[in-house]
């Protein structure tokens, strides 16, 4: 199996979305976005929100987010005034519906999301200010998943308060490793303490979706030392785990220059660690949701996978929502995610938009109330239907097909033969009875899901392409 997955180690796209980021342009900007926003055709789409804080006190040598790095926490003040800035201006484009009596009705929130960066970098004062300013702008539903990224060395308990008081029950926690060799060689010392008594303290307010993030391929990490933290992190048996590869592009980014190359764990090891520690969690009753995730039973990102309603978004895998009694349903329940913030990607499922990535030229443009759009991509038919592949492969392992597809997709078909040799995926064909029906499924056995990426990568009509001009990608496995 090693020798397998070695052969298919290579950079390929997580696709979070399709097409993938790297694929938008400048072609897209302010006035598409805005004229989007106001098309009445999404009148009736429920909203998902993300917010991008970008601060942080300590640089950490692994970090690709978009991140500044700061101990000045009022730097904070003037970015939040022009975040709000921008919720003004889409809001005033955002097409709603009307009612029965003709009045107009907001769209609810679904989601929320906060991330960074930390966002336990702002003050309990300024974060309840700042979503008071979100509430007074959109309606958020009262059963609305909120949800915060925190650094288990970066927060306060006033801070934790105001996350539960505004309604917050999810966490995601940067974990990364517990060994204190790697922990140093990234510059991220924390102590599982530290991780444990956040943990207690969310719980003791009312948290009932805590995530671990995990990375695995870091420096001086070996299968015994990453046992030894998947060992620790299970005595706290959070919801869910993310389990991602580390990616070292040190040309994109600077201060992963700081990590000593020669200390990565070569390719065999790092596919022995991460072959581990999916057996160890397995082994321990999490649900292995698909390429990175791992969820109990009993947590919402298993429920909707066995229910068929897995999704997926820049925030990796989620789950669709039905709208409550006398809300209007939508046609494929889900959200329009609205980003706000430096970098943050929105994606109004027809298209996708990106922020840019300078907090200057972000604070700059809004305080001359212009959104601070730097690219963005609309999608084609084709487009949608080859997203539709790729999602439905990610979330749900399987995709049935009927004649019209085995015709339009004959060379993808072809290529997954591949895959099919060495058993890692299943294609079963079978005489259909009436035209349209379905006449085929494909299916990764659990031996492809170590490699779903580049499955997924055989429909992708873009990846050649942003290849052949240099995109670079993580290694799939």
């Amino acid at each position: 199996m090693y020798e397998t997955l070695l052969r298919y180690s290579r950079p390929t796209p997580r696709y979070t979305s399709y097409p993938t980021a790297p694929a938008f342009h400048e072609g897209f900007g302010e006035s598409e976005y805005l004229q989007l926003l106001a098309g009445v055709e999404r009148a009736h789409r429920p909203l998902s929100l993300y917010f991008h804080i970008p601060f942080c006190r300590h640089i950490c040598y692994y970090c690709a987010c978009n991140v500044v790095y700061t101990a000045n926490r009022k730097r904070s003040v003037p970015y939040l005034n022009a975040v709000t800035r921008e919720m003004d201006l889409v809001q005033a484009r955002l097409a709603g519906h009307r009612d029965a009596t003709g009045r107009l009705i907001s769209r609810p929130v679904r989601q929320v999301h906060f991330g960074g960066g930390t966002p336990g970098f702002l003050s309990p004062d300024l974060f309840r200010v700042f979503f008071r300013n979100i509430s007074d702008r959109f309606l958020i539903a009262p059963n609305a998943e909120c949800s915060v990224e925190l650094d288990p060395r970066e927060y306060s308990d006033d801070l934790l308060d105001a996350f539960a008081e505004c309604g917050f029950r999810r966490a995601s926690l940067g974990v990364q490793d517990l060994d204190p060799r790697v922990q140093r060689a990234v510059n991220r010392v924390q102590s599982f303490a530290e991780i444990r008594d956040l943990v207690e303290k969310l719980r003791a307010r009312g948290f009932r979706g805590i995530n671990f993030d995990l990375i695995y391929g870091l420096p001086l990490q070996t299968v015994e030392s990453f046992a030894r933290t998947v060992d620790s992190v299970l005595e706290l048996r959070p919801d869910r785990l993310s389990l991602f590869q580390f990616a070292y592009l040190p040309d994109l980014k600077q201060h992963q220059r700081r990590i000593d190359a020669g200390s990565l764990p070569a390719s065999v090891e790092r596919i022995r660690i991460l072959d581990h520690a999916i057996e160890r969690l397995t082994a321990a009753g999490y649900i292995y949701i698909g390429m990175d995730h791992f969820a109990l039973p009993s947590d919402g990102l298993a429920v909707a996978q066995r229910a068929g309603r897995l999704r997926r978004n820049f925030q990796g895998y989620t789950t669709a929502f039905d709208a409550p009694a006398g809300e209007p349903s939508t046609a494929d329940d889900e959200c329009d995610l609205l980003a706000f913030g430096v970098s943050a990607i929105g994606d109004l499922r027809e298209a996708y938009v990106q922020n840019t990535r300078d907090v200057q030229t972000y604070e700059a443009k809004l305080a001359a109330d212009q959104l601070p759009v730097e690219r963005g991509f609309v999608l084609n038919s084709e487009d949608v239907e080859r997203r539709r592949i790729i999602m439905q492969l990610l979330c749900h392992f399987e995709q049935e097909f009927d004649a019209a597809f085995r015709a339009r997709y004959a060379a993808e078909i072809l290529e997954l033969e591949g895959f099919r040799a060495e058993g890692l995926v299943e294609i079963d064909e079978y005489d259909s009875r009436a035209p349209g029906e379905s006449s085929g499924r494909i299916r990764v056995t659990p031996a492809g899901r170590f490699v779903i990426r580049n499955i997924c990568a055989v429909f992708d009509g873009y990846l050649q392409r942003l290849q052949a001009r240099g995109q670079r990608f993580s290694q799939s496995v």
